[in-house]
């Protein structure tokens, strides 16, 4: 009787003990987003549990990229943040960063390259500053930046793209603010403009061009923080609330000076008819016609680029590209594909007004689809219309006016030099792209959920219960077969006619189609719903790049005549006969040596290479 009372007490003792652990740990957990478990600080804001710390700092830094906030997207992030602009700007001075929250080794600098102050940053570590926000908005950021090649007599960079992660009070804000790059500024090696304004290349002794070497030429950069890959167009906005913040830069890649950072509001671009209608109120003039002064700038001669891999290439396809030669090889064209990179051209120009950019082109890449510019004046978008040129699809070579498929446009260019930049964007597809990713996204983990339930390889002939086991997978698959074919019949609308990158989405929605509606269709379906997620893939791999080849652009009047586009009849057989007689006594399949190096027979070096390979090649 004593051994069992003992036991009933022992059994209530160890009740209350696990009773009370329990109400411990109510108050200080919650249920985080998508049923993880999460910490609560002591505003109440959730953050990821058991944070990887950066030591010897006053503030946590949460580095764990995969999830929280970091892990959602920016799209997702301003949904949960009212769109409230501030109304005044905020100027933080790069030397005045914050030492208890820094932990990267910087070092002010002073009458820095023509900045009366700057800040340089190590390649590594994190920089941060503290700033005093007046009233709770959205600000876009931007940077005044210097890419470094050499510091204090030594070499401190490898010729890659600068890369920061952003933090904001210890935390990434959303994914796309784990990666920002900003670009360096590279030219060609120096050279000289022939009597026609052609750009003239160093040649080899059989007088064919020489690729220029692109040597970089660093410069004071402003650079709006944006999505690296294109999906949004306009500068990210951060919300801050009222009050005192922490903005960190951490290192990843190559060193950097910043003399400023900007949180300034971000205004919409006008319209073209806003900015159109504004100019002729102030008095400027629309440029009719320039005549035999028409300004002609030859794509393959930018002033800078931002990338060491622009640069000019061969085009034989047509007799006008310019310059032009049957025999000789001469790069007379750029093709530029990677969004986010631009080249920039100078101009001068006669008077102050309203003009034309005329341009002679060619997109043979993308079929059936536009690819897309967006073209700056003086580092200025004008107007909204002016980040969507398109560049329609069509084998041959075009011409025209800087337009986005519906209305041309005018620049506005002051007497004297100006710079026009053409840089990559998406364009109108930027809501597409996104679109398909995030469809990507949900299809494969739809395609994991029934992988557990059928196995690599499905049983036809079975009966899997899909609709009654997993009625969200066969949701998605439903939901995406309507997506696809709303975004098809979108592009063919805009594009107006069913190229090979429309074709794709319509057979991969009739699939989708059919297996959302039948459940007894994913079975036999199963494995070609996988290579139709890997065939969206491609599609969206194809559409990130925005293929565009450029032999000229002019800087004209509204009534001037466009650039030619096709050689005529005599002109195109005129070329190809001359080609062919030239190719007799033209050797393509070599490389030669320079034209100004002293050949010695002794000095050569003789190399094999497989026959598979080329002259671009060896």
């Amino acid at each position: 009787m004593q051994h069992s009372l003992s036991k009933k007490w022992l059994a209530g003792i160890m009740a209350v003990l696990l009773l009370a652990g329990s109400l411990a740990v109510l108050p200080t957990a919650a249920a985080g987003n998508d049923g993880e478990q999460a910490l609560l600080t002591a505003t109440g804001d959730p953050v990821t549990a058991d944070p990887e710390e950066i030591t010897g700092t006053e503030i946590t830094f949460y580095t764990d990229l995969s999830t929280g906030d970091a892990a959602r997207s920016y799209l997702e992030y301003t949904s949960r943040h009212a769109d409230t602009l501030p109304k005044k700007n905020i100027v933080i001075d790069a030397v005045n960063y914050d030492p208890a929250n820094t932990t990267a080794d910087v070092k002010p600098l002073s009458d820095y390259e023509g900045e009366s102050s700057a800040l340089f940053m190590p390649a590594s570590g994190v920089t941060s500053w503290k700033v005093s926000v007046p009233e709770s908005a959205c600000y876009a950021m931007r940077i005044t930046y210097f890419p470094l090649t050499e510091f204090e007599g030594r070499e401190v960079t490898t010729y890659t793209t600068i890369e920061r992660t952003l933090y904001i009070d210890g935390r990434v804000p959303f994914s796309e603010a784990r990666y920002f790059y900003f670009p360096r500024t590279w030219v060609y090696e120096e050279g000289t403009l022939n009597d026609e304004g052609y750009y003239v290349f160093q040649t080899d002794a059989s007088g064919n061009d020489v690729r220029p070497l692109r040597y970089e030429k660093p410069t004071w950069q402003t650079y709006f923080l944006r999505d690296w890959l294109g999906y949004t167009m306009d500068p990210f906005q951060f919300y801050l609330s009222a009050g005192e913040h922490v903005i960190t830069f951490a290192g990843s890649r190559e060193t950097i000076v910043i003399s400023k950072i900007e949180l300034y509001t971000y205004e919409k671009e006008p319209t073209f008819d806003e900015f159109l209608a504004a100019k002729q109120a102030e008095g400027v003039k629309i440029i009719d016609k320039l005549g035999d002064g028409i300004i002609k700038v030859q794509a393959e001669n930018p002033t800078l680029i931002s990338n060491s891999c622009l640069y000019p290439i061969n085009d034989r396809t047509s007799a006008l590209t310019e310059p032009q030669n049957p025999r000789e090889i001469r790069y007379n064209i750029v093709n530029s594909t990677t969004v986010n990179q631009w080249m920039q051209y100078e101009v001068e120009v006669p008077e102050t007004g309203l003009y034309t950019i005329g341009i002679r082109y060619r997109q043979n890449d993308l079929i059936g689809m536009f690819t897309s510019r967006r073209i700056l004046v003086n580092g200025e978008i004008q107007f909204r219309e002016a980040s969507n040129i398109r560049f329609k699809y069509d084998p041959a070579w075009q011409s025209s006016a800087a337009n986005n498929g519906k209305q041309d446009f005018l620049f506005y260019l002051t007497a004297g030099k100006n710079v026009i930049t053409f840089e990559t964007v998406l364009g109108d597809m930027t809501e597409y792209v996104y679109r398909i990713e995030q469809m990507i996204d949900r299809l494969n983990e739809t395609y994991k959920t029934l992988l557990k339930l059928t196995g690599p390889v499905p049983d036809a002939y079975r009966d899997y219960g899909f609709n009654r086991l997993v009625p969200e997978a066969v949701q998605n698959i439903r939901d995406a077969a309507k997506e696809l074919y709303e975004i098809a019949d979108t592009l063919q609308e805009v594009t107006g006619e069913l190229g090979d990158q429309v074709a794709t989405l319509n057979t991969i929605g009739m699939l989708f189609e059919r297996m959302g509606d039948d459940e007894y269709e994913i079975a036999p379906n199963f494995l070609t719903f996988k290579n139709y997620i890997i065939a969206l893939s491609n599609w969206l791999y194809a559409s990130l790049n925005q293929p565009l080849k450029m032999d000229y652009f002019t800087v004209q009047g509204q009534n001037d005549p466009l650039p030619k586009d096709k050689a005529n009849f005599f002109e195109a057989v005129g070329f190809e006969i001359s080609a062919f007689v030239g190719s007799w006594f033209m050797d393509y399949t070599t490389v030669d040596f320079k034209s100004d190096v002293n050949y010695k027979e002794e000095n050569t070096v003789t190399q094999w290479i497989t026959s598979a390979l080329g002259r671009d090649d060896a």
